[in-house]
């Protein structure tokens, strides 16, 4: 079986955060927008639907976008065969 570790110094980690980061502020400005952080929207409805699609697309992708990058850590190393 083979040996795995995480190690922080990897580059290609560093670079898959950066899709789950943008994604982040690609579906929490909607979510800002929606309650009114940036300037009032005309309709409470459209409001809403605005915040409900940026929310449920938030809360599904980002966790698993997550777990992705968190792959580019890991250093997998075959075992050594230590028979004398």
């Amino acid at each position: 079986m083979a040996e795995t570790r995480i190690s922080l110094t990897r580059s290609n980690g560093w670079t898959r955060l950066a899709l789950p980061g943008a994604m982040s502020v690609i579906f929490a400005t909607p979510m800002l927008w929606a309650v009114g952080t940036f300037d009032s929207a005309p309709d409470p409805m459209l409001r809403l639907i605005v915040f409900g699609l940026s929310g449920v697309f938030f809360f599904s992708l980002t966790p698993c976008l997550i777990g992705w990058a968190l792959q580019g850590f890991v250093i997998r190393r075959k075992p050594t065969d230590d028979s004398d």
